[in-house]
């Protein structure tokens, strides 16, 4: 009878384990991904496991990034606030200054943040790929650097290797002890491209990533739910068309002595498919990327945890129109599936990637800590087939000098160049974009946030408008956001509306802008 009912309890105690495991997380985020790259999003790409895992799932077709440029993307998906809160951007300003959001919103290794509170909620954490967050030891690693290794230096010379070798491994610990990952491999801290080291290594490997994302995967104990943030780095430059020539022995580590275990089909292959599919061949890199989620799900399968495995798809932004707040710029193409959990749809609901942080919580039944600032709010309610109730009335938008509130129909964008931008320019130590000095608001626009973005760009048919203060469009009729309404009189209502509403958003943070603040 004794061993009965000891037999009993341990049976119920696994039960209870089993039913109790909470979701697992993966936290998938491309690079400079445009809609038109997916099939699923009508592009011309051959990418059938992702179409699959997107139609298993809700494919949003109007979701948005806060920021439309890496760095503070990234910022606001790890931390779930808005990327104009970085203690990194604030040091540079003086109290009540506008602030410009680009590159410098370092994530801040003191801070809690998404990956801090999985971990202390009895999740594994794991980070396989490119970060651009900073907050990282890169200034004392360089400082090893051989001074013979240059911009040429092959990566078979003589201590090249060993200090790649090096750099990976000392980055890696820095993100482990910093940022709340229980596991840091395969790392990028920027993109595939190097200022300072051999131009051997701007070359994409998504099989070493994949690698490093099943090492992960296979170290994680059965009983333990896990939250994995896998950050590709395609389709950001070097332009990620694979040539056959490609040497998949090279990574961010130097040369590998082994090739990548990741159940991905051969480089050659790709090519081969996409031309007897006869799709895009500028588009290969799709079908790459599509080989790596096929392969991550066929790990899941095996592992018997597809069907307890939340899985964000989402691009950081997109590229066409990347640096501006356009729907081209801040748009994304992204769906969320737990195979067999979350209904087959496909949403126009206005969401934003600040929202990812308290959706990812409320999902896995997480409270977030009480000094944990979330600027989102959960759609979860729309990965469980319900309807969602009293949304946010506006998302909210920022980069550079340029602030948006987006609506279900209009978009409405400004520009506030401050007086003192010469001043605060010298002040963080210069702008240096080379460029024709052209003025806005009385400045030289060499010396505005963003210019770059769109002189990269200045053949694309919305720059007609970038520069414009006040820029107001209605998406739901003109989707490409090609007429300005701000300065139509049967608009000016409209504008009023969209400009209090801005000024509302505007409340929350500590900085000024303009007259709206």
């Amino acid at each position: 009878m004794k061993k009965f009912v000891v037999c009993g309890i341990a049976a119920f105690m696994l039960l209870g384990v089993a039913a109790a495991k909470k979701p697992n997380i993966i936290f998938l985020i491309t690079d400079d991904q445009n809609r038109e790259t997916l099939s699923c999003y009508g592009g011309n790409a051959l990418t059938p496991n992702i179409d699959k895992l997107a139609g298993e799932g809700i494919r949003f077709t109007r979701f948005t990034t806060s920021s439309p440029v890496c760095t503070p993307t990234r910022y606001t998906c790890l931390s779930g606030r808005y990327a104009s809160r970085a203690r990194g951007l604030q040091k540079n300003w003086n109290e009540g200054e506008s602030m410009s959001i680009e590159w410098n919103t370092t994530l801040e290794p003191d801070l809690v943040n998404v990956p801090k509170v999985m971990k202390a909620n009895g999740y594994r954490t794991g980070m396989v790929g490119k970060w651009h967050v900073g907050g990282l030891n890169e200034a004392e690693v360089n400082k090893l650097k051989p001074e013979s290794i240059t911009k040429k230096s092959r990566l078979t010379d003589p201590g090249v290797q060993e200090f790649l070798e090096l750099r990976q491994r000392m980055l890696c610990e820095t993100m482990r002890k910093s940022h709340g990952f229980d596991y840091v491999s395969r790392f990028y801290p920027g993109n595939a491209q190097h200022r300072h080291l051999p131009e051997a290594l701007d070359v994409h490997n998504l099989e070493w990533v994949m690698e490093g994302a099943f090492e992960f995967l296979d170290e994680t104990p059965e009983d333990q739910p896990f939250f994995l943030y896998l950050a590709t780095t395609i389709s950001h430059a070097p332009y990620p068309v694979l040539g056959q020539d490609d040497n998949p022995y090279i990574c961010e580590g130097g040369l590998l002595k082994t090739l990548p275990k990741a159940g991905m089909p051969s480089r050659k292959s790709v090519f081969e498919r996409v031309k007897e599919a006869g799709t895009d061949p500028d588009l290969v890199w799709a079908t790459w990327l599509d080989d790596a989620v096929g392969s991550l799900r066929n790990k899941l399968e095996e592992m018997g945890e597809l069907e307890n495995t939340l899985i964000i798809y989402f691009s950081d932004q997109e590229v066409a129109a990347k640096g501006s707040l356009y729907y081209n710029g801040v748009g994304s193409p992204t769906f969320i599936t737990q195979v067999g959990k979350t209904p087959h749809a496909v949403s126009d609901a206005n969401l934003q990637n600040v929202d990812f942080a308290p959706t990812i919580f409320d999902y896995c039944g997480i409270t977030p800590p009480d000094d944990m600032l979330l600027d989102g709010r959960s759609f979860m309610p729309l990965l469980k087939g319900e309807e969602l109730k009293n949304w946010k009335k506006v998302q909210y938008c920022e980069i550079g000098y340029f602030r948006s509130v987006i609506t279900d129909q209009f978009r409405y964008i400004s520009l506030r160049v401050p007086e003192n931008l010469p001043e605060k320019a010298e002040r963080m130590g210069g702008i240096t974009w080379e460029t024709k000095v052209t003025e806005v608001n009385g400045n030289p626009l060499k010396n505005v946030p963003m210019y770059e973005q769109w002189h990269r760009r200045h053949k694309e048919a919305w720059t007609e408008n970038w520069w414009d203060q006040d820029q107001l469009f209605d998406s739901r009729n003109d989707p490409q956001e090609s007429r300005n309404l701000a300065d139509s009189p049967e608009y000016a209502a409209q504008l009023e509306k969209m400009k209090s509403l801005l000024s509302e958003e505007l409340e929350r943070f500590p900085f000024s802008y303009g007259e709206f603040k």
